[in-house]
């Protein structure tokens, strides 16, 4: 009987010691400091400052493409990853984007062959500073659950911004996981965030906010709205204002003429979610498009999925000092499953 118990023990303990080395370690919620890269082998900071920025919002679902949240998902080599990376480079590079604020990036994880993707496209986009957010940290993920050769395994992910211009400060907001979901998927579930990064332009510093927000559980995601309205809100008197709130926001416009039943994916459903009528009375804040403009021509404006959208779920949102000069939503095909954004500001006399 004593054998026994010790047996039970030392299961117990094994059991116990492989959830804590698998289960997500990242910074428990709240505002933590994140990494600050940079490329540049000259000091930049007294670069001119510029009177127009353009600004990309891309969840790059860590260059995986369609089928990367476990839906139909299916490993790809290394030189599948490397191939599509550099694609995604020229993209931005094409695009001119002087910030960039990415989703779903992978720094260190066995599913994108332990690539540093942020170094990777910071090298390759001539984007020369870059700010890490990470908001999965996991020695084990078990998803999807079948067949257990393509699960994620170690998973270091989260968001990041780049930019041509120095930064300043890198602040990560690591939202509240769902109280609905029980205690041991919780362990493993990634946190959503807002990620503050300060980026000094010449004589002008301001501030980005980069976002990806709960897609599951509308509760969850509507009190993370809640909380970026707050800083907005509060946003009075700082020498670096905010500029842009942007990100995947992981729901669809207040006029969306669909809210579920999507072909795609018929678990999505945004009836009485209301997370975008919170983020557009944000104070001293306003969306790149027009009610007006979106009503018209919807379908123009949808960035999910890639390949044939039927929805919206990214948006940059910019402060009342600027005004948008022109913006695109890009065609990529499936580099990734959502589709980028960018927009040319200037600053108002």
């Amino acid at each position: 009987m004593k054998k026994t118990g010790l047996i039970l023990l030392f299961l117990f303990i094994v059991i116990f010691l492989l959830f804590q080395w698998a289960s997500d370690s990242a910074d428990g919620p709240g505002m933590h400091d994140g990494l600050i890269y940079s490329t540049s082998l000259i000091d930049e900071t007294g670069i001119p400052t510029p009177d127009t920025i353009r600004v990309m919002t891309w969840n790059i679902a860590y260059a995986h493409g369609m089928g990367s949240d476990g839906v139909g998902y299916v490993p790809k080599s290394r030189s599948e990853y490397e191939e599509r990376i550099q694609n995604m480079a020229s993209l931005i590079r094409e695009s001119n984007a002087d910030i960039v604020l990415i989703q779903e990036i992978d720094f260190h994880a066995s599913r994108s062959h332990k690539m540093n993707q942020l170094q990777l496209l910071s090298m390759l986009t001539d984007l020369k500073y870059a700010a890490e957010a990470v908001s999965w940290d996991a020695g084990y993920v078990p998803f999807p659950y079948w067949p257990p050769a393509h699960q994620f395994g170690r998973t270091k992910s989260g968001g990041a911004v780049l930019s041509r211009y120095p930064i300043r400060e890198n602040e990560v907001i690591l939202h509240p996981k769902p109280d609905q979901n029980p205690w041991y998927y919780n362990a493993f579930y990634l946190f959503r965030y807002s990620q503050i990064v300060t980026v000094l332009a010449g004589d002008r510093p301001f501030r980005v906010i980069n976002n990806h927000l709960e897609a599951y559980n509308i509760e969850n995601r509507e009190q993370q709205a809640l909380a970026l309205a707050a800083i907005a809100e509060n946003d009075t008197g700082s020498d670096a204002p905010i500029i842009v709130i942007g990100g995947d926001m992981n729901t669809v416009p207040v006029q969306a003429s669909r809210l579920s039943d999507f072909d795609d994916d018929y678990d999505d459903d945004y009836r009485g979610d209301r997370t975008m009528t919170i983020l557009n009375r944000m104070p001293g804040f306003r969306e790149i498009v027009a009610d007006s403009l979106y009503i018209l021509s919807e379908e123009e404006f949808h960035t999910f999925p890639s390949v044939n959208p039927n929805r919206r779920l990214d948006y940059l949102f910019i402060s009342d000092s600027l005004n948008v000069i022109d913006y695109k939503f890009i065609t990529t095909g499936d580099l990734s499953d959502h589709l980028p954004v960018v927009a040319t500001l200037v600053w108002k006399p």
